[in-house]
């Protein structure tokens, strides 16, 4: 294995060093790389942590993945959401190259894909322009503002974002957005010899971006030989250009989450575009405060967190979402300088040589700033950890009390009697609070009484008095989206339904008159078996119902069938068989009747998490104190940036303790004399120096004091300044 030589003092290295040990410069990239060459043991040696260990992490949830035996509709769904996160990802990691954030890459996403199923009706070509102009103009204000003002890109990609979120809230929450155009349709679900087109798509964008970092214009300002090449690196034109390449990606993956049914918001992928780019970019070993990433690694980290999403959802964790990529996000930020460690520096670090380091790597990102800030801040971010802490523990708590198993329905509140009638039995049985219901079970309330259901999607349904339901089929998943059916033989229903994932859920309810589609809303469903009448409280329902109708010329009866959609408060009455039927807008009695009837259903939902809360709350104080003790911990025990001279001293006093001497310990040595070089000690570095001429003037140690002792000049030593 060959060994780098350093341009200066040319001493010889190891395989994966950074920085030489001797005269503190750092070691040419291209002689780094000559000598890694083809040889598997050098590359693991030379290759920096954070660049492979999303490989390894990657292959973990793989297992996981495998060990969840899923579908083949499954497999096609992580295939395209790994896609759909890769191309966004690759789009945020150009301005990581420049040193700077995009959090808006996400949400703008989401946003385009709303506009691509709004433009769609139009054709494929409007929707597809449509959507990469918005991303583009997107990103020329987010360079513009980055690169020409003094607001920093966090900040102005926050605002961005946020803006393009809401918009997005806004226009999700009052219309169901679906592609109509066919060849959109096609491009998300048409796969070319198994792959899913999406995938396609991403791995031509993949090459496409690999193209243009070849272009001087997007090369790293991490890799630049010199200040002034890193300055023209990072010029504001260059800034400009990375994020318009971020706006476009978003734009073109924006088209894709349309045309793959995938909900930019949902009820639970809620938000599930806010912090994925940046965290799969930064879990692959991009660097904002480096100026420094990869696309290969970004690829692999974007598969990271659509792997986790996807195992998170499958396994009913309280993880799904933007709570999965949060550790991902703050590891990427808070330790962006350890990931560019390898096996080799960590073991000298391990054996106390500081000097195997850059000096801005000794310490996390997060201790160093922390060092340069006043108590204020400590103070606030002190209450920032609490805050959150307590946040993460509130919903993990109210999870596990909200959570309803994928398949099952969960009774919430019981007035009066209700009973059961399991699957494959004829007797029923009293229900009581906090009964699971399942498949195939028929529920039946008695008179003056009431049933509040809970299923797994988060959507919930009241059973009023004299009422009897089959519950057909619960919140069973089908291709990675939800399918309710619910059958009313009689009495009536109120039903508060979530918003559905992707156009390929259902939320169904059938009863003798009518069958009801429902995307998400409330609405009122009052049946018996000549009559039913739905009442439609927010958003729409689709009514499907047969009647019978004469032909006019055989004279024959014929069963036809007929669609409707009723609207915000309207409401639509029909008879069992009839032709004609009757939609009408509700008086302002039962709208707020409907708005009563909701209201109930969410003081039983506050009663129930205010129990949950006070259940909880003893343990909820510990596990934020503990929270609190830890932080003030990190801030007591670390020492400051760029280790001093007396910490340096009191740590080879340390180092000297307990790496006790031994005859011909000439690595101890060495370790020793850097560390009290640095300190200042001529006198006992001097010490360690002879000690290794002594034992060992032939060997490597002993070349390097000797050399070491020939540079310091015949004066006496005197030690290289703290950095």
């Amino acid at each position: 294995m060959r060994k780098i030589v350093c341009g200066r003092c040319r001493h010889e290295h190891k395989v994966g060093a950074r920085t030489c040990e001797v005269c503190g410069v750092a070691l040419s990239t291209v002689a780094t790389r000559k000598a890694m060459g083809a040889n598997p043991l050098a590359w693991l040696q030379g290759t920096a942590v954070g660049q492979m260990a999303p490989f390894f992490l990657l292959a973990l949830l793989l297992v996981g993945v495998w060990a969840t035996r899923p579908s083949a509709a499954s497999v096609q769904q992580l295939l395209i959401f790994f896609g759909l996160v890769g191309m966004v990802s690759l789009g945020a990691t150009f301005p990581l190259l420049k040193g700077h954030y995009d959090f808006c890459a996400g949400p703008l996403a989401a946003l385009t894909a709303c506009l691509a199923a709004l433009l769609s009706p139009y054709g494929a070509l409007t929707a597809v322009l449509g959507a990469l102009a918005i991303g583009g103009l997107v990103g020329l204000l987010n360079g513009w503002l980055s690169a020409w003002t003094r607001l920093g890109s966090a900040m102005v990609t926050v605002i961005t974002g946020v803006i393009a979120l809401h918009i997005t809230l806004f226009v999700t929450s009052r219309t169901e957005l679906t592609v109509s155009d066919p060849l959109l349709t096609a491009l998300g679900d048409t796969n070319v010899i198994g792959v899913p087109v999406v995938l396609v798509l991403f791995v031509l964008a993949l090459i496409a971006a690999k193209v243009l970092l070849r272009q001087p214009t997007f090369w790293p300002v991490g890799g630049a030989p010199s200040a002034a090449e890193a300055t023209a690196r990072g010029a504001a034109e260059n800034v400009l250009l990375a994020f318009l390449i971020s706006g476009l990606m978003a734009g073109l993956a924006g088209v894709l989450i349309a045309s793959s049914g995938f909900a930019a918001l949902g009820a639970s992928g809620s938000m599930i575009w806010l912090l994925t780019p940046l965290a799969a970019a930064l879990i692959g070993g991009a660097s904002v405060a480096a100026g420094s990433g990869n696309l290969r690694t970004a690829a692999v980290g974007a598969g990271v967190v659509a792997t986790t999403n996807w195992l998170a959802a499958r396994l009913g964790m309280p993880t799904s979402g933007p709570v999965a990529e949060v550790p991902y996000l703050l590891v990427g930020l808070l330790a962006d300088r350890w990931q560019n460690m390898t096996w080799y520096m960590i073991a000298q670090v391990r054996r106390g040589n500081l000097l195997a380091l850059p000096a801005d790597m000794r310490l996390p990102m997060v201790l160093r700033l922390w060092r340069r800030t006043s108590w204020p801040v400590r103070i606030a971010t002190l209450a920032s950890i609490l805050v959150m802490a307590g946040g993460l523990y509130l919903y993990v708590s109210l999870y596990a009390v909200t959570r309803v198993p994928e398949g099952t329905a969960s009774v919430l509140d019981i007035r009066g009697v209700a009973q059961v009638t399991r699957a494959g039995s004829y007797a029923a049985v009293p229900l009581a609070e906090g009964d699971s219901l399942r498949s195939n079970d028929r529920l039946t309330v008695g008179r003056a009484s009431e049933a509040l259901l809970r299923l797994a999607d988060g959507s919930q349904v009241r059973v009023y008095a004299n009422s009897e339901i089959f519950l057909t089929e619960l919140s069973g998943t089908t291709a990675d989206g939800t399918t309710t059916h619910l059958s009313v033989s009689t009495g009536s229903i109120f039903a508060k339904v979530r918003k559905l994932i992707n156009r390929r859920s259902s939320f169904t309810v059938h009863s003798p008159v009518l069958t009801l589609g429902v995307r998400g809303t409330t609405f009122e469903l009052g049946v018996d078996q000549r009559q039913a009448r739905v009442a439609v409280g927010e958003g729409a329902v689709e009514v499907k119902r047969q009647f019978n109708a004469i032909d006019t010329q055989t004279g024959e009866t014929r069963t036809m069938e007929d669609t409707q959609k009723i609207e915000r408060h309207q409401a639509l009455q029909t008879e069992r068989g009839r032709a004609r039927s009757r939609v009408e807008f509700l008086d302002p009695a039962e709208i707020d009747r409907l708005k009563l009837a909701k209201w109930s259903i969410e003081q039983d939902n506050r009663a129930m998490y205010t129990q949950a809360i006070k259940s909880n709350s003893v343990q909820g104080l510990i596990f934020g104190i503990i929270i609190l003790y830890l932080a003030f911990l990190i801030y007591l025990r670390p020492e400051p940036p760029g280790y001093l001279p007396e910490v340096l001293a009191k740590r080879a006093k340390e180092f000297e303790a307990v790496h006790k001497a031994t005859p011909h310990d000439s690595s101890r040595s060495a370790v020793l004399a850097q560390m009290f070089l640095r300190a200042g000690d001529t006198e006992k570095a001097d010490e360690q120096l002879r000690a290794i001429l002594e034992h060992d003037p032939k060997g490597e140690y002993g070349q390097w004091a000797s050399r070491t002792r020939a540079q310091l000049g015949p004066k006496g030593l005197q030690g290289p300044r703290t950095r």
